[in-house]
């Protein structure tokens, strides 16, 4: 039978000098070389060997690789084994013609992976395989595989699959018989194992010390008991940090059961904590309260697990109870806080202004949108909102800044699509390392629809009055023709009639008949009279030329009757300017009411109408230097004159300024758009 070695060691630098050793004595002898080793290995004995894998005597494989080739199941193949190992070991020795040395760690892989047995099995294939080939092998295997008092029985079995053992280096310094090398060995991997054991019982000493010493100082740090209790629920130990963490000393509870401490333990709570106890089972964060009479309420939250004897027997319950009164009142702050959120008439959101995502929202909110709050906790800001997540970035930093956007109106979207108005106000809230974007919103959608009926009311309103007055001017315009055509064509022939009475008798030398006299001075106040209501109902000049003509003929008209100094001042960009008829009326009519609320109420000797053209603006101004009038009487909206002019000139999308100051006058300033336009 061949040579089979196994080398044991400590380090790899005494591996790779010993295989350098082994394979460079057969390969200067004219042997030929096979290495298996790993690829660690493997390279460290090149260098050392200072061979490469190419020379022709000698053979370089990774073992891992080779060991894939026959191994099944986790098991060597006997078969495949020998074909693989024989291909190889025929290659080396040229059919047969020289040595073979070889260094195989296949089964010291096997080992290290826990597979004994296969590494045993291993080993045997090659005592088998050495009947039929001529080589010598070497094995190895480090010593720190056998560190356990596990692995003698099976580092007994690597021995006896060997035919010579050679222990790892510094115990012995000469070789002997082979089974003294054996029992050499075997010392050294009971006393490697012995040496591990002793060092992991240090260390598992020392980790129990500082264990403990870690224990005794949370116990000191912490606010909690920890107690021990014996299979009677009676405390046997008791440990507190504060000397008021209990009614009673912590040593006095040693031998009293926990309901004994107090006779006012509520009912259920007690009932939860002894059915915990009878199950001998471990419980967590048990709670339970104490009543005591004078004092407030106190939680406690317990945590415990069994301790059995060595025999399997209950012998109590050790754990920890930690006063969570303080926590459970903020909870309870927190629940009514919570409700009194959810009552108001108000949404608001929380919102984390890192993430833009919501945090919280109260009942009002989640009907708001129509979602759930859980559902909302998912959402963002921009998903909801009618800005970009880059504004509402932008607006969130602005709050943190300070920075104060008062109430804004702004549109949500709600979880089945449609829109909302809401009326929203902003605040940051600065909350441990982050802010709280706080979002109060009020649903302003049926008042915006309110609104826009109000509006559209208005309008209409506002559409039927013009209706109105257009109607009302051209009865006005009706009447009046219909007077002049009329009425003032019979006037005039009475007029006519009389003049030629009166001229008939003077041509005949007779005095004229005082009748006829008076009658054609009624004649005459008639046809006055007839020629002013027509102007008053419509000035013949506004029709037949222009509405700023109009204005200079009226401001005389109104110096003329009532002796106050009136005066229309059209600038030229003004005049070159020709209105619609439907604005110059509107304009004339605003003007005349203008002028007599001055002669009715401002007591003024002067009255000035100026008209500008202010790009695509008609402003006209009237003022006077009167008594000037009461603001508040206009406020109170009982000047229906004033009123009336309002409306008309809003109509056309024009606005009315009036100001006065008692004792200074007052100012009308008409401001008129012009959407088209004609210059002459």
């Amino acid at each position: 039978m061949a040579e089979h070695v196994v080398q044991f060691y400590e380090n790899d630098q005494f591996l790779i000098e010993k295989v350098s050793d082994f394979i460079s004595a057969g390969l200067d002898a004219g042997a030929a070389g096979i290495v298996i080793a790993t690829a660690v290995h493997l390279q460290a004995l090149e260098k050392s060997l200072r061979i490469s894998s190419d020379q022709e005597n000698y053979i370089a494989l990774e073992a891992e690789s080779l060991l894939s080739k026959f191994m099944i199941d986790g098991r060597p193949h006997e078969q495949r084994f020998r074909e693989v190992m024989g291909d190889i070991l025929t290659q080396a020795s040229a059919n047969g013609s020289r040595r073979v040395r070889a260094f195989g760690e296949m089964a010291a892989l096997l080992y290290a992976t826990e597979n004994h047995a296969a590494a045993i099995r291993l080993e045997q294939l090659w005592n088998d395989l050495a009947k039929d080939y001529a080589f010598s092998l070497l094995c190895a295997y480090p010593m720190a595989a056998f560190s356990g008092e596990e692995h003698c029985k099976s580092f007994f079995h690597v021995c006896t699959a060997h035919s010579e053992v050679c222990p790892a280096p510094g115990k012995q310094e000469s070789p002997g018989p082979a089974d003294l090398q054996r029992s050499i060995a075997l010392l050294q991997q009971r006393t490697h194992a012995l040496e591990t054991e002793v060092a992991r019982r240090q260390q598992a000493q020392q980790l129990l010390q500082e264990s403990e010493e870690r224990f005794r100082s949370l116990v000191h740090m912490s606010s909690d008991w920890y107690w021990e209790q014996d299979a009677q629920m009676r405390f046997t130990r008791v440990f507190a940090h504060r000397a008021g963490a209990s009614s009673v000393a912590p040593e006095s509870m040693v031998g009293m059961a926990p309901i004994k401490l107090s006779t006012h333990w509520d009912a259920s709570k007690q009932l939860a904590f002894e059915t915990a106890w009878v199950s001998r089972q471990p419980y967590h964060d048990l709670e339970s309260c104490l009543n005591t009479p004078g004092s407030p309420t106190r939680h406690f939250r317990s945590s415990g697990q069994p301790m059995f004897d060595a025999a399997g027997q209950f012998i109590g319950y050790q754990g920890v109870t930690k006063e969570v009164t303080e926590h459970v009142r903020n909870i309870e702050d927190l629940r009514r806080f919570r409700a009194a959120m959810d009552a108001t008439a108000d949404a608001i959101f929380l919102v984390d202004h890192g993430s833009l995502m919501f945090v919280d929202a109260n009942a009002t909110a989640c009907r708001l949108v129509g979602y759930t709050r859980e559902e909302l906790l998912r959402l963002s800001g921009a998903d909801l909102g009618s800005v970009s997540p880059e504004v509402l970035r932008s607006l969130s930093e602005d709050l943190v800044r300070g920075k104060d956007r008062g109430v804004e109106t702004i549109w949500m979207r709600h979880k089945d699509g449609s829109r909302l108005s809401v009326e929203m106000q902003r605040h940051a809230l600065h909350s441990g390392q982050d802010w709280i974007i706080v979002v109060v919103a009020r649903d302003i959608t049926e008042r915006k629809r309110t609104e826009a009926a109000l509006r559209q009311s208005q309008e209409d309103l506002r559409q039927l009055a013009a209706h109105q007055e257009h109607i009302k001017e051209e009865e006005r315009k009706c009447i009046a023709r219909e007077i002049h055509d009329e009425l003032g064509g019979v006037l005039t022939g009475i007029k006519a009639n009389i003049s030629v009475s009166l001229a008939r008798a003077a041509g005949a030398g007779r005095l004229p008949d005082p009748l006829l006299v008076d009658s054609a001075s009624l004649a005459d106040a008639a046809i006055e009279t007839v020629r002013r209501v027509i102007t008053d109902l419509r000035p013949s000049v506004l029709d037949q030329l222009g509405v700023w003509a109009a204005l200079d003929w009226y401001a005389g008209q109104i110096q003329e009757r009532t002796g106050l100094q009136c005066r229309c001042v059209v600038s030229n960009s003004a005049a070159i300017t020709e209105l619609d008829p439907e604005r110059s009326t509107m304009l004339f009519r605003v003007v005349q009411e203008a002028l007599t609320n001055v002669v009715r109420h401002a007591a003024a000797s002067h009255v000035t109408i100026s008209v500008l053209r202010e790009q695509d603006d008609i402003v006209v101004e009237i003022r006077d230097d009167g008594k000037g009038m009461d603001m508040q009487r206009l406020l109170d909206g009982q000047s229906w004159g004033i009123l009336g002019m309002h409306e008309r000139t809003r109509h056309f999308g024009g606005n009315i300024n009036i100001d006065g100051t008692l004792g200074k006058g007052t100012a009308v300033l008409l401001r008129l758009p012009l959407e088209q336009e004609d210059v002459k």
